[in-house]
């Protein structure tokens, strides 16, 4: 991989779009294979260790981290966007922090107070 990119890996299920003035560049999310394109066909996002990753250009993405570091951005913030040099540093990262609560997990009712389960049989 070249030097002037990074890997930036997103736990974000529907990823993210990152904006630099007037560029963008949208992060792929663990979900996107679900949602489809225009053309109709489904293209299931890379992941490693179960984060979606993206190979974004190196001087973006220092920029854009500047940003949320100032904007003390919560996705940035508890790891849930991160970027590394090389996939095993991806994959270590992806491991590292694959407890990391983004917000998006689904419930879990036996732990939801007033959400009862449904009886599905019958």
């Amino acid at each position: 991989m070249p030097n002037d990119t990074v890997i930036v890996g997103c736990k974000l299920p529907n990823g993210i779009v990152l904006r630099v003035g007037d560029e963008t560049i949208k992060l792929r999310g663990r979900a996107t294979y679900a949602m489809p394109n225009p053309d109709r066909k489904f293209t299931p996002p890379e992941l490693i260790s179960g984060d979606s990753i993206t190979i974004v250009n190196k001087s973006f993405w220092e920029s854009w981290v500047e940003w949320a570091k100032k904007c003390d951005y919560k996705p940035y913030k508890c790891g849930a966007v991160y970027a590394r040099a090389n996939r095993d540093e991806v994959a270590a990262i992806a491991k590292e922090t694959s407890k990391v609560k983004t917000g998006f997990e689904p419930l879990n009712p036996a732990e939801q107070r007033g959400i009862q389960p449904m009886d599905m049989k019958g």
